[in-house]
């Protein structure tokens, strides 16, 4: 009933925001492995971001507050300033 009301073919439901991030990491991995190859294993992250305290998400999470003690975590994602931080510096 869903996928007739949208775009989309397929629908995952998640039961919690944990759930929900490491699925939308490992998706999105999967995507860039499957269409461009290993090398593009890179996950965008935004600065003031928090995304968890999984261990993907805290990764992915740019606030190294939150990595400190649980570190060395996996490679670092690549961070951009979020629309809040370009707000703040207007």
């Amino acid at each position: 009933m869903l996928t007739t009301s949208t775009d989309f073919d397929k629908v995952f439901f998640c039961n919690s925001g944990t759930e929900a991030v490491e699925t939308a990491i490992k998706l999105a991995r999967k995507h860039a492995y499957n269409e461009y190859g290993p090398e593009k294993s890179e996950v965008l992250a935004f600065t003031n971001s928090f995304h968890g305290r999984t261990y993907g998400g805290l990764t992915a999470t740019a606030q190294t507050s939150y990595h400190e003690g649980f570190g060395p975590c996996f490679p670092a994602s690549p961070t951009r300033p979020s629309a809040t931080s370009r707000q703040r510096k207007r």
